[in-house]
C-alpha cells in the first residue's frame, strides 16, 4: 500500500515471472499464446449468414491472421476482399520502439483502434504502440511513436480523437498531480489532424481534479488518498458529437467529447475548449468500454460486465444505453443460456445503417450481428485450432463499394 523499498523491485519481478509463465512459448517463438482463447464455442469462419437478414458488404476487422497482425476486409462468406498488414518490427526502427514497446515477434503488440477511410487507407493504434497510416496497398504514408490505444474516432472536421499516455511516472518521481502519487500513468486525450501532428493533448486526470471528481479517482477503499494501480484511469474511448446529432442531446453541443474510463466504471462529456465537464455517471456498466453517442439522444455502451467468472456471476456482456438527461439505462442486447456473450475486457459495438447492431466479442474471436429482435444473423469466429479462438478480434463497422470514391483495390504484386 505504501510502496516502501523494495516495493518496485518486488513487484516488477513478480509481473515478470508470471509474464514468463504464461507467455514461455510465445518468448520462444511457438505460439501467439497471448491471443489465444479457449473456444466458447463451434466453427470457424462464417458460421451464420442468413441471406437476406444482414446487412450487405464487407466487415472491416483488425486481429492476428495466420500469425500475421493486420486489418481486413471480409465479405459475407468470410473470405478476404482486401487486406493490410501491420508488421510492428518492420513499421518502427529501433529508437522508436524504445519509445514504444520493445517486442521479440509482430504478434506481441496488437491494433486496438481502427478507421477506414474513402480513399482504401487505414488509419489505426497499436496497444501502446503508436498511430500508423497506411495506404491501400499497405505503404507508411506516416507514424507517430506516440502512446497510443484502444480508438479512434473520426470528427466531421476531419480530424481523429484517439485515447494516449505519457510514459509511466516513476516511483519517487515529484508529479504536478497532487495528490496522487508515483509510479502511475497519466493518461491524455489527443486530437490528430489528417497528417498525423498532434493539434490537442488533455491530461485526464488534471480534467477529472480540476471539475471537482477527485472524490471518483481516488474512490480505491483505503483512508489514504493514494492509486493503487499505476493503470488507476484506464481510458478506453474517445468519441465526439457530430453537428447531425446534436440538436437530440439538449445538454451537450456539436464538439463536446465523450470518454470512458474503465478502471472507474466512468463515462464523462466535456467541452474540450473549456475543459468542464457537462454531465457524468458511474455505472451500472462494469469495465466497459466503447461509449458513443447514438442518433435518439442516446449513449450506447459496451458493457463487458467482467464478473472474473467467465460471465456465470452476472450474466455475461451486453449492450446498453443511457439517457443523459433523465438517467434512464435499457438494456439493448444481451446474450441468454443457449447464446452466451461475454467479453471480460475490450469489444466494440457498431449500430448498421438497416438498425442491426454490429457487436465484437473481442475475447473470445468472435464477431456478429444481431437484429432489432436481437436474433444473430451473421456471425464470425477467428478461430486458432481445435480449443482455442484469436482474441482481441475487432470489427469497426460494415462498407459497400459505394464507401470508396471509385477506388480500385488493385496493388503490385497483388
Amino acid at each position: 500500500m505504501y510502496r516502501i523499498f523494495p516495493y518496485g523491485i518486488l513487484k516488477e519481478a513478480y509481473g515478470t515471472a508470471v509474464d514468463l509463465h504464461d507467455h514461455w512459448d510465445s518468448y520462444r517463438g511457438r505460439a501467439p499464446t497471448r491471443w489465444l482463447r479457449p473456444a466458447t464455442r463451434a466453427g470457424a469462419g462464417v458460421t451464420i449468414a442468413k441471406p437476406g437478414r444482414y446487412e450487405d458488404g464487407w466487415t472491416f476487422i483488425s486481429s492476428l491472421f495466420d500469425g500475421d497482425v493486420g486489418l481486413r476486409l471480409i465479405g459475407p462468406d468470410g473470405r478476404t476482399f482486401h487486406s493490410w498488414r501491420a508488421p510492428y518490427l518492420d513499421l518502427w526502427s529501433p529508437a522508436e520502439r524504445a519509445m514504444l514497446r520493445s517486442p521479440l515477434y509482430n504478434w506481441d503488440v496488437g491494433i486496438m483502434g481502427a478507421v477506414l477511410l474513402p480513399d482504401a487507407s487505414v488509419i489505426f493504434t497499436f496497444n501502446n504502440g503508436g498511430l500508423v497510416k497506411l495506404d491501400k496497398c499497405g505503404r507508411v504514408l506516416w507514424k507517430h511513436p506516440y502512446l497510443t490505444h484502444h480508438s479512434i474516432f473520426r470528427s466531421e472536421d476531419g480530424t481523429f480523437w484517439i485515447p494516449g499516455a505519457k510514459p509511466l511516472i516513476p516511483l519517487g518521481q515529484p508529479t504536478n498531480l497532487d495528490p496522487l502519487v508515483a509510479p502511475f500513468i497519466e493518461e491524455t486525450v489527443l486530437q490528430v489532424d489528417a497528417q498525423g501532428t498532434i493539434l490537442r493533448e488533455l491530461s485526464v486526470p488534471k480534467l477529472m481534479l480540476q471539475n471537482g471528481l477527485e472524490s471518483i479517482l481516488l474512490a480505491n477503499g483505503v483512508t489514504e488518498t493514494v492509486n493503487l494501480t499505476e493503470d488507476y484511469t484506464h481510458l478506453n474511448k474517445v468519441a465526439v458529437l457530430q453537428s447531425a446529432d446534436a440538436a437530440a442531446f439538449p445538454l451537450f453541443k456539436a464538439g463536446d467529447v465523450l470518454a470512458s474510463l474503465r478502471n472507474l466504471n466512468l463515462i464523462f462529456v466535456f467541452d474540450p475548449i473549456t475543459q468542464k465537464i457537462k454531465w457524468y455517471q458511474v455505472g451500472p456498466w462494469l469495465r466497459q468500454h466503447d461509449p458513443r453517442f447514438t442518433h435518439d439522444g442516446r449513449i450506447s455502451v459496451y458493457d463487458n460486465h467482467t464478473d472474473n467468472a467467465d460471465g456465470r456471476r452476472f450474466g455475461g456482456s451486453r449492450i446498453v444505453s443511457v439517457d443523459p438527461s433523465t438517467r434512464e439505462v435499457k438494456v439493448v442486447y444481451a446474450g441468454s443460456e443457449t447464446s452466451p456473450f461475454y467479453s471480460d475486457k475490450e469489444g466494440q459495438h457498431v449500430y448498421l445503417d438497416n438498425g442491426d447492431l454490429l457487436i465484437s466479442e473481442s475475447m473470445a474471436g468472435r464477431i456478429f450481428e444481431v437484429d432489432r429482435h436481437g436474433g444473430i444473423v451473421w456471425e464470425f469466429i477467428n478461430r486458432y485450432d481445435d480449443k482455442q479462438v484469436i482474441a482481441e478480434t475487432h470489427a469497426y463497422g460494415r462498407f459497400t463499394p459505394q464507401y470508396f470514391q471509385s477506388v480500385g483495390f488493385a496493388c503490385e504484386g497483388s
